[in-house]
């Protein structure tokens, strides 16, 4: 048995969709649920039914783009749980190809010399670098003049 015809399955799905009280449908929007069905391999009565479930569920009454995504994301997760190998032709258009490569193993840099941290002075007695200074009003006294 032959599939139907893209113009004969848009019309069944028109038909399905009319009769769960979604009369109106744009025609980017039946094209879409056309190429859907066909990945899918759902029939228009599935897809009928599945509209029914999600408009009841995310309270809404038409098929337009927005809802059109909610819709189309709970048909293919239902399908993958089905497992149906979904047809890459129609699904691949929102998804993101990631590729890592190895960053491999880290190395120190080859030399013969070594880096050392550069050393810090300390003083001990008052005056020295590092001594804390008191700031008590007396600018002499303090060495701050």
């Amino acid at each position: 048995m032959s599939p139907p015809s893209q113009s004969s399955l848009k019309e069944q799905i028109r038909q399905s969709l009319s009769s769960v009280s979604l009369p109106s449908i744009p025609p980017d929007i039946l094209s879409k649920l056309a190429a859907l069905s066909t990945s899918l391999r759902l029939t228009p009565s599935q897809l009928a039914e599945a509209w029914e479930a999600h408009s009841m569920t995310k309270n809404v009454d038409q098929l337009n783009d927005v809802t059109y995504l909610g819709y189309r994301s709970a048909l293919t997760k239902e399908a993958e749980s089905r497992g149906v190998n979904i047809d890459s032709s129609t699904n691949n258009a929102n998804k993101v190809v990631v590729k890592r490569t190895g960053l491999g193993k880290r190395t120190a840099p080859s030399s013969s010399a070594s880096i050392s941290p550069i050393p810090t002075k300390r003083g001990g007695a008052a005056g020295g670098a590092g001594a804390p200074i008191k700031l008590d009003g007396n600018a002499e006294r303090d060495g701050l003049s």
